[in-house]
């Protein structure tokens, strides 16, 4: 039976509803985990992972050919729920329709390709159900709970965008290094590369219906992509009428729409992350979403790389056969009873499973490791009485102090508790 994938050691869901907002998850994950996860009776979904920014991450897509909206995603989340008991949090990524409004002081000048991340504004939500509530006799329309979903997005996201916003209040020039890495990636559609400003066309509707084309200057490569944060609208329908959506967009002071967020929010509290792809009018098409979910993608890996992992909780099973050790694998010191060690690999602090070598998206290769645990000596190991370090490179045991000491070199004789090398094969 080919290896599993334990769901107990995931702790990030990055949902992508759609297909272009997966394979741009994809090829943002720093590793891709090859296995398959266990199914049982009742799982619907099939799910990839990888590690990306030091957790280990779920992407969760939906089925090929089925209908997006807020139904749709609910399905999805719950079944992400269910199936990965330990999920610290997660991120909804993908396209939206962007809601420019140039009328606004200061004017919100929002451009395809622009990224949009739902965030609270005082007391008022990150994320409006718009088309959620009741027809009424004397005020028409009103929105359940005011709009408002039950869930909010969890504290950690919000204060890692807090914090991205201190460096870069709406630039995303810190977006475009994880962006760049995968803008020439093929994914069925030529790339994720940029169909550039001149073909971003915004029109206004006058109120006979008819349109007329909004002159803009063009952004200076060095500003090409700006974030901007704010509330976020959420519906089941789909957005090709110019006059609703700026009705929408000045009652509910929103920056975008979009069809996932309500239903997702609810069973897992996810920071919604949006690249704009169209303005919500009926010049929608699909150009702009490659680059759109490019750009989300780039975005939600920046996020991730804010919030320090947590540490894994799950056991290391025995590996089907002895493996070396990759580099920088350290077992940590001083060196004390007789439970196995503690292990951390670099770059992958959640691996507890072993794995075949599996391809990065940018074509190298990154590992997921069980490491051979030595039987530990029933003493503490000292060197002038401070604690050790044992490097493990191979067979060879390798030695230094904590910082600031100074180098040791290997003993001549093997360290109490483990044991000496192998002596070279005859011949040599």
């Amino acid at each position: 039976m080919p290896p599993q994938l334990d769901p107990e050691i995931y702790t990030v869901a990055w949902i992508a509803p759609l297909e272009i907002e997966a394979r741009a998850a994809l090829h943002m994950m720093d590793c891709l985990h090859p296995d398959r996860f266990p199914m049982g009776r009742g799982d619907d979904y099939v799910f990839r992972a990888g590690e990306c920014g030091g957790h280990n991450t779920v992407i969760a897509t939906l089925p090929a050919g089925q209908e997006y909206g807020t139904g749709s995603a609910a399905a999805l989340a719950s079944q992400v729920k269910k199936f990965f008991p330990n999920l610290w949090f997660g991120l909804l990524v993908g396209v939206a329709a962007g809601l420019p409004n140039l009328t606004r002081d200061p004017p919100r000048d929002i451009r395809l390709g622009d990224v949009l991340v739902a965030l609270p504004d005082g007391e008022s939500a990150g994320l409006v159900a718009y088309d959620l509530g009741k027809e009424t006799a004397e005020s028409g329309f009103q929105l359940l709970r005011h709009g408002q979903v039950l869930a909010t997005t969890e504290t950690v996201i919000r204060s890692a965008i807090g914090n991205i916003k201190l460096d870069a209040p709406d630039d995303a020039t810190y977006c475009l290094e994880f962006y760049e890495t995968i803008k020439t990636k093929e994914h069925g559609a030529p790339t994720f590369d940029d169909p550039g400003q001149e073909h971003d066309k915004l029109y206004t509707t006058g109120e006979d219906g008819g349109e007329k084309l909004v002159e803009r200057e063009l952004r200076p490569i060095s500003q090409r992509i700006r974030v901007w944060y704010g509330r976020i609208g959420s519906g089941e329908k789909l957005m090709k009428d110019a006059r609703k959506r700026d009705q929408l967009r000045d009652a509910y002071d929103l920056i975008g729409l979009e069809m996932e967020a309500a239903g997702t929010m609810n069973r897992i509290p996810v920071g919604v992350i949006r690249g704009v792809c169209d303005y919500g009018d009926l010049h929608k098409n699909k150009r702009w979403q490659p680059y759109a979910a490019a750009m989300a993608a780039a975005y939600a890996k920046v996020v991730l790389g804010a919030i320090p992992p947590k540490a894994s909780s799950a056991s290391i099973p025995t590996a089907p056969s002895p493996v070396a050790s990759p580099p920088h694998a350290v077992f940590h010191g001083p060196i004390t009873g007789k439970k196995p060690l503690p292990v951390t690999v670099a770059k992958t602090p959640f691996a507890s499973t072993w794995r075949e070598p599996a391809t990065e998206p940018n074509g190298q290769h990154c590992q997921a490791w069980q490491l051979p645990i030595p039987t530990p000596p029933t003493q503490p190991i000292h060197l002038d009485k401070k604690p050790v370090h044992v490097h493990h490179r191979g067979t060879i045991p390798m030695i230094t102090p904590p910082l600031g000491g100074r180098p040791v070199q290997p003993p001549t004789e093997p360290l109490p508790g483990l044991a000496p090398p192998p002596p070279p094969p005859p011949g040599e």
